[in-house]
């Protein structure tokens, strides 16, 4: 039979192979390690579809701000009114 020749070779081949042992384990987790990156980097960059892109910037609308409402928080934001605070001025621990 076939099997029964191929066993031999490889029994021979397996002991060439043990004296690699560290080398191939190390190797086979590298590229597991490698691997891995890889899918995960392809799958945090994908490809942008531009047309996509286009039509979608197309379909944004022009935002229009209230003049009279930016210039009130503008001027409120001016103000810069002082608070006085009750606690002491170095505290830091309200709970105390």
């Amino acid at each position: 039979m076939k099997l029964d020749k191929l066993k031999p070779k490889l029994k021979s081949l397996g002991r060439q192979l043990g004296k690699y042992r560290y080398l191939l384990i190390g190797l086979t987790i590298i590229g597991v390690f490698v691997y891995t990156v890889n899918i995960i980097n392809s799958e945090l960059t994908p490809n942008r579809d531009q047309a996509a892109y286009e039509e979608a910037k197309l379909n944004i609308g022009k935002v229009e701000f209230n003049e009279e409402a930016v210039k009130t928080i503008v001027r409120l934001r001016d103000l810069n009114i002082d608070v006085d605070a009750i606690f002491a001025p170095g505290r830091t621990n309200p709970f105390e």
